[in-house]
């Protein structure tokens, strides 16, 4: 027993305690419940107790609630809502995801860190693992135990370089500000200790690791990642998503604090926003492929009849007329199966005659030119 809650297992541990799946027999419910491991431990006291305050202030549906809060033993605990599922870094792991399904879910755990900003809390230390996402897809914001309140004396980044994490991704005793790898340059600086814009940056972090795979400052230590960081130059993305989602999220990184989104509601929206062109631009776009549409059906009912003289020039299978009717023949097959609505292998088929036709006969050859005139036509086609 802990306090009047039955505790059923140990479900995680921590550098700063444990949490045991507990039962709260008043309200007949199942509950989390977070303990400092060490009773002496006055900081990780007082950052459990930070954190039960915060939690406690937020009515959101995508932030962990919390109900209650107490001492056994000299140790202090929460209990807060049972979360079955996993964490963010998790379910990344567990598959590829579409960037659709991760705007999802980014979008839901944002919305619990803009109701955090509405109530003055920062975060502080958002990151894959602090964010719980449960059976039916529901993502919470959680461990807020080094949320900073604008209604609380200031904790600031204390950290320098000499103190050098051994590893990014750990949050550690050095580190009053968050975990390095996820850290905004004013919080790798010590200067502040953070606000909303800041979790945001992190925000953006975790957003950018999600689609991308990997984190866009890359450092095993501090001294390695922090000038990367305050420099803002993030690695290249490999992966592709929408052009306006590449712009939110740079945004969002951006060094300077007041060159960010004024607010995550923003950075949001900003996400949110459909990619679709404007109306204008669509239905060009639309007439561009109907145009490409009607010249592929034209040029296969309009050619002429094979003639018998071409085919017997065949039966020498290395000569240039029969490449070069072999390959018009696979080019006539790549707008067939254009026509019939399979356009990726379309696509695939003329871009593999055009390679064929440049290494056989020639890049300025006149068939290699006809080439890539219908493989232009047909890709775009297939980009509508």
């Amino acid at each position: 027993m802990i306090g009047r809650f039955s505790v059923l297992g140990l479900v995680g541990r921590g550098g700063l305690g444990e949490v045991y799946a507990a039962y709260d027999p008043e309200l007949g419910r199942r509950v989390a419940l977070k303990i400092v491991a060490d009773s002496e431990d006055r900081a990780g006291s007082a950052r459990l107790r930070r954190e039960a305050t915060a939690m406690a202030r937020l009515s959101h549906p995508n932030v962990a609630r919390v109900y209650d809060v107490g001492y056994v033993d000299d140790q202090l605990f929460i209990a807060m809502e049972f979360i079955r599922g996993q964490t963010l870094r998790s379910w990344l792991a567990a598959r590829p995801r579409a960037w659709r399904d991760v705007r999802t879910v980014f979008l839901s755990a944002g919305q619990g860190l803009a109701a955090a900003h509405r109530e003055g809390i920062t975060h502080r230390d958002f990151k894959p693992d602090n964010v719980l996402i449960d059976e039916d897809g529901r993502a919470r914001v959680v461990d807020f135990g080094l949320a900073f309140s604008v209604h609380s004396e200031p904790h600031p980044a204390h950290a320098t370089a000499d103190d050098d994490p051994s590893d990014t991704t750990q949050p550690s005793d050095a580190n009053a500000g968050g975990t390095p790898a996820y850290m905004a340059p004013e919080q790798h600086l010590g200067r502040s200790p953070g606000d909303h814009r800041s979790d945001q940056f992190s925000f953006c972090v975790t957003l950018f690791e999600a689609l991308h795979g990997r984190r866009p400052f890359l450092g095993r230590t501090w001294e390695t990642l922090r000038p990367q960081v305050l420099r803002g130059d993030p690695r290249a993305a490999q992966r592709r998503c929408p052009p306006h989602i590449a712009s939110a999220i740079n945004r969002g990184l951006n060094p300077d604090p007041e060159r960010r989104f004024p607010d995550m509601d923003a950075l949001l929206a900003e996400l949110a926003r459909s990619s679709d062109r404007p109306p204008v631009l669509k239905y060009l776009a639309l007439g561009t492929a109907a145009l490409a549409l009607t010249v592929i059906a034209w040029r296969l009912t309009s050619a002429p009849a094979v003639q018998p003289a071409q085919t017997t020039t065949c039966e020498q299978p290395d000569s240039e007329p029969c490449r070069e009717h072999q390959l018009r023949a696979q080019l006539d097959e790549a707008e067939t199966l254009a026509l019939n609505g399979q356009k990726d292998r379309a696509l695939a088929l003329a871009r593999e005659v055009v390679a064929t036709a440049e290494r056989e006969l020639g890049p300025q050859h006149k068939l290699t030119v006809e080439a890539r005139d219908r493989h232009d036509t047909l890709k775009t086609l297939t980009a509508h």
